[in-house]
């Protein structure tokens, strides 16, 4: 019995090595026969675009994302604002089709007057801004100058929607277009 056993104990680490053998064995891939093989096409010549007979229009500009289109839209109504008289200094915050912008005024500038003038500079700089919240608040100023300091850092500006909500809900000047 003890030869029995002892031949079954061996058949089955025979098994067990050839298995584990077997199936560790990396897979042969198979060699490409000629008629399988890829031939590249011949490259084709593309003809050149004919000239547009009309009036020339510039592409639209591609950017990375919509928050560079933001961006320099910020930066353009900034220069605009800056160069009005009672305007020591202006930030700006663009998302799509709204403009919100904080102003530092000159000494002896009334809120009542310039605010409304700067609403009117951005609607007629920047068409495609048809909501413009101004504030002329310090501390909005300061929360509107931190908002466009991360947004140029690489922010989203989705982050920002609750400060803006209520940045707009405490601004005293807001002009809409239809």
């Amino acid at each position: 019995m003890n030869r029995k056993i002892l031949t079954c104990v061996l058949l089955g680490i025979f098994l067990f090595v050839s298995v584990i053998a077997v199936g560790c064995a990396p897979a042969q891939k198979p060699v490409p026969t000629p008629e399988k093989s890829i031939v590249p096409a011949p490259a084709r010549k593309i003809a050149p675009a004919p000239t547009p007979s009309g009036p020339q229009v510039p592409a639209p500009r591609k950017t990375a994302s919509g928050r560079s289109m933001d961006l320099s839209r910020a930066k353009l109504i900034t220069q605009k604002v800056d160069a009005l008289p009672d305007v020591k200094k202006c930030t700006v915050v663009v998302t799509k089709n709204t403009a919100y912008i904080g102003l530092t005024l000159e000494p002896g500038a009334k809120k009542e007057t310039t605010e409304p003038a700067v609403s009117s500079k951005v609607m007629s700089t920047e068409p495609l801004i048809n909501t413009v919240y101004v504030t002329s608040d310090p501390r909005m100023v300061s929360r509107l100058k931190r908002i466009h300091d991360e947004i140029a850092g690489g922010k989203p500006i989705t982050n920002f929607t609750k400060d803006l909500a209520v940045i707009a809900g405490s601004m005293s000047t807001r002009t809409t277009t239809p």
